[in-house]
């Protein structure tokens, strides 16, 4: 099962997704450091 997940193109939408995720989140992050730092 976990074979196919790997193989299948939904796997790659989910790690598509948690880079979009991580990627925001980042940004966010950056975003309130360099408010801090004002």
């Amino acid at each position: 099962m976990w074979e196919d997940a790997l193989k299948g193109p939904k796997i790659r939408n989910v790690w598509g997704a948690l880079e979009i995720i991580i990627t925001k989140a980042v940004t966010e992050y950056k975003e309130r450091k360099a408010c801090e730092n004002y």
